[in-house]
C-alpha cells in the first residue's frame, strides 16, 4: 500500500510538473502573439508610409511621408494626443489626458524614430515617454 502511494505522488508530481509546463508554454505562446499582432498592425499600416523628413517649426510641426503627402501639426495638439501610460493610464483604467498639465504653449525640442513604425519627441514640457506611430500621425494630422 505505501509503494502504491508513493507511485501516485510521483504519478501526480509528474502530471503537475507537465501542466505547468504546459501553461508557461502557453502563456508564452500568448506573449508571442500579441506582440506579433502588435507589430503586424504597426508594420503592415506602415510599411506603406514613412515620414522622410520631419520638420520642427515654431508654429507647427511638419512630416513629409515618403507617399508624397504632407502632414502638419500644431504641437500642444499632438502633445494632447499622446497615448503613454503616464499620460492615459495603462489598461484596463485608460483615462483622457488631462490637458491642464500640458501649457500652452509647449513645443517639440526634438524627435527620434522608434523602429520602423514610430517616431518619439521630446517635448518643452520635459515629457518625452510618448511613441506616435506612424498610422497615429498620419491620423492626427492636417494635410498641407
Amino acid at each position: 500500500m505505501i509503494r502504491n502511494n508513493s507511485n501516485l505522488v510521483h504519478g501526480m508530481y509528474e502530471y503537475l510538473q507537465n501542466v505547468i509546463r504546459v501553461r508557461s508554454a502557453l502563456e508564452a505562446s500568448w506573449n508571442i502573439l500579441q506582440i506579433l499582432e502588435l507589430l503586424g498592425g504597426h508594420m503592415s499600416q506602415n510599411s506603406l508610409s514613412r515620414p522622410i523628413n520631419v520638420q520642427l517649426l515654431p508654429e507647427s510641426i511638419i512630416i513629409k511621408w515618403d507617399d508624397g503627402l504632407i502632414t502638419n501639426y500644431e504641437h500642444r495638439y499632438l502633445r494632447l494626443n499622446c497615448r503613454c501610460a503616464v499620460c492615459v493610464g495603462e489598461w484596463p483604467s485608460r483615462r483622457e489626458i488631462d490637458q491642464s498639465v500640458v501649457p500652452d504653449g509647449v513645443y517639440a525640442l526634438e524627435y527620434t524614430h522608434v523602429g520602423q513604425y514610430a517616431l518619439q519627441f521630446l517635448w518643452s514640457d520635459v515629457h518625452y515617454t510618448g511613441i506616435y506611430t506612424y498610422e497615429l500621425l498620419r491620423k492626427l494630422g492636417t494635410y498641407v
